[in-house]
């Protein structure tokens, strides 16, 4: 029989772990913005105790669990981040350069806390780099530390500050994995620790709980620091416990002093606290603000009622027919339809996350990439707070990456040649969200030179996208930048010039119900705009028939639905049916063939049809259906999870009715031929 005790606790350990990694990717996100900031200029002793604090945490963390690795390095990293602090010496390109190249070794060691697998080399090789600008350091400081060596070589001071800390641990403390010598053995590098523990809640008798905590401690603290640094020594364990601390009259005999300056924060109050219950780190698991929960709970304590009232109702009138009696159900249903309706708004809250935990990656790329390619470059952000569901956000992380990496190759000038244009030698992208007409735009534009058409038009023709004899507008020319394998670099690096990535992007994005365009203006920049659904879970749709099947096609798509007038309807290239709308010709997709409907017989005549036209980046086609039905929103079903991949889908629902209908994904429909489920083509 296998232990279910141990295996309970292995679980637990587990779970701290994968908290402990969590927390450890937290901070080192924390401490590379803040060098990137000090990089470019913030002097603000904020935001280098951020740093600290986040480097401490982390070494915290790892001794706590073992990963002498970690531990060892982070101090050492720690401990010249002290001097920084200290202003031992000021803050340098080259300095900044070698914090980030310590933070990349965090990152390897933390992914491979548990096998080990990371290079070794590198991360000796940048710990000797840190140890080096600590000797640095002391030789720097030597003179100074020898007119103050009578009071150094005492390793005494008089009259040091003591603090009593009352420690009183909740009972479920040590269940979190949590150890008090761990709280003792950190408040002992401060200083001198006396303990003086109460074991009055110690029960004598049978309810004596071995999981339990009933200990607690008054701790007698002398050393040179100020309250703000003990209570961060309680970070890890801060809603675990009750921590009071207060300061004692002076002592009259001598503390070892320590000779690291551990000054208090200059706005301690501003403190960037990691919470280390906020979440896992794995895919399948999100951080949720727990007013949002509360909200669901609410909302759900509502649907229960409304279903007891409907029960009630039902029990007591089940035989009745008296008008009253529908009224008052239709009246119940309709709050039933309320409620259902919040609670599914809700729960969509839950998923939602906003957009900084992906725009989070890119200033670090930015500064990397510019370095590389010798250009200065500055990264704006704004909208941050802009929040998208969660699946959303994992897709466009890779297009985003593609279309900062393009800004920053081709669109960005050189120093040089930007000094030369009237230009400040520093280039701008602006990378920004915000919620429009129901949708998440985001852009990434930049100051650069713009896109050279004719040069794009010239590539085109060689590639053999386009011939000469094609007439372009300057917007078209410039949308051909999203053609497969196309690439205007003369040079191919490891940067750009492979023709990969920019088709990427806009096969991405249109995988989950976006569309990419591209603004640009000669010697000004360019701009990507981005539009995204706010979730992939749910759609708002109109209901079309075709045959005896409903289909539903997403309302983003539909630019406008006309009654068909047959004598627009033209046919080209032998089968290719056309529409005239408005001096446009738009191409036409019969969906009964398409689809291979059931019931439906084969389209001989265009009389009391209905077109929708639909748009998307390839090109717009209108879609030939018997009758335009409701308009709702539904929840999207995935086919390849419950029966099949379907070309042209993007999944199903299930309507009212309890029928299942399929949603049609118009991209797919767009392309220049359409295949069917069977194989078969329709132009």
């Amino acid at each position: 029989m296998p232990n279910t005790d141990t295996n309970t606790k292995d679980d637990s350990m587990d779970e701290i772990r994968l908290l402990f990694e969590t927390e450890c990717n937290d901070g080192l996100d924390v401490i590379e913005s803040g060098l990137l900031a000090l990089e470019a200029g913030d002097d603000n002793l904020d935001t280098v105790n951020d740093i600290f604090r986040g480097a401490h945490s982390i070494k915290g963390g790892a001794a706590t669990f073992g990963y002498t690795d970690i531990a060892d390095f982070t101090h050492v990293m720690e401990t010249l981040l002290d001097k920084v602090r200290s202003e031992t010496f000021q803050v340098s390109p080259p300095l900044v350069k070698v914090f980030l190249e310590s933070v990349d070794c965090l990152r390897a060691m933390v992914e491979a806390m548990d096998s080990g697998d990371f290079d070794k080399e590198k991360t000796e090789r940048v710990k000797a780099e840190l140890s080096g600008w600590l000797e640095g350091a002391a030789e720097e400081s030597q003179e100074a530390e020898r007119q103050g060596s009578a009071e150094v070589d005492s390793a005494t001071v008089s009259g040091a500050q003591r603090w009593q800390i009352d420690f009183v641990p909740e009972s479920s403390f040590l269940l979190s994995g949590n150890q008090p010598q761990h709280i003792f053995r950190a408040l002992s590098e401060l200083g001198q620790v006396t303990l003086n523990p109460d074991c009055s809640k110690i029960p004598g008798d049978t309810r004596f709980d071995p999981k339990a905590m009933y200990l607690s401690w008054s701790i007698e603290l002398e050393a040179d620091v100020s309250k703000e640094q003990i209570l961060e020594e309680f970070d890890w364990v801060e809603s675990e416990c009750k921590v009071e601390i207060s300061e004692l009259p002076c002592s009259n005999h001598p503390v070892p002093v320590n000779k690291e300056d551990r000054r208090a924060p200059a706005n301690s109050g501003d403190r960037r606290k990691m919470d280390r219950r906020s979440g896992k780190k794995d895919a399948g698991s999100i951080r949720v603000d727990i007013d949002k929960i509360d909200i669901v709970l609410n909302l759900v304590g509502e649907m229960v009622i409304n279903q007891s009232m409907l029960s009630q109702f039902n029990s007591v009138n089940g035989d009745s027919a008296a008008a009253g009696s529908s009224a008052e159900l239709d009246q119940r249903l309709s709050l039933l339809e309320r409620t259902t309706r919040e609670l599914q708004e809700a729960v969509m809250k839950i998923r939602m996350l906003p957009v900084s935990t992906t725009f989070n990656r890119y200033p670090r790329l930015v500064y990397d990439l510019g370095s590389k390619l010798d250009k200065k470059v500055e990264l704006e952000i704004t909208g941050e707070t802009t929040e998208l569901d969660k699946t959303v956000l994992e897709k466009i992380g890779d297009p985003l990456l593609h279309l900062i990496r393009n800004s920053l190759d081709h669109g960005i000038e050189s120093p040089e040649d930007r000094l030369k244009a009237g230009k400040s030698e520093i280039g701008t992208i602006h990378l920004s969200a915000s919620h429009e007409g129901g949708s998440v735009v985001i852009r990434v534009a930049d100051d650069g030179g713009g896109l050279n058409t004719q040069k794009i038009r010239k590539k085109a023709i060689q590639n053999g996208v386009i011939s000469k004899e094609d007439t372009l507008t300057d917007q078209q020319i410039n949308d051909l930048i999203f053609q497969p394998g196309f690439s205007t670099a003369d040079i191919v690096t490891d940067v750009s010039g492979r023709g990969v990535g920019m088709d990427v992007v806009r096969n991405n994005i249109e995988e989950i119900g976006g569309r990419v365009e591209v603004h640009s203006e000669a010697g000004k920049g360019s701009t990507f705009q981005i539009t995204l659904p706010l979730t992939l879970a749910i759609l708002d749709g109109q209901l079309v028939k075709v045959g005896d099947q409903v289909y539903v096609i997403p309302l983003l798509s539909i630019v406008e639905t006309v009654q068909v007038e047959e004598d627009k309807i033209n046919m080209i290239s032998g089968n290719e049916i056309v529409y005239r709308l408005r001096g446009e010709v738009i191409p036409v997709a019969d969906m009964r063939k398409l689809y291979r409907v059931s019931g439906a017989d084969a389209l001989e005549s265009f009389e009391n049809k209905q077109l929708v036209i639909v748009d998307t980046e390839r090109r717009s086609i209108g879609l030939v259906v018997d009758a335009l039905l409701d308009q709702h929103q539904v929840v999207i079903k995935s086919l390849e999870t419950n029966y099949m991949k379907i070309p042209g889908m993007l999944g199903a629902t299930i309507l009212g009715d309890g029928n299942v209908s399929l949603i049609v994904d118009v991209t797919t429909l767009a392309e220049p031929a359409v295949k069917t489920p069977e194989g078969q083509v329709v132009h």
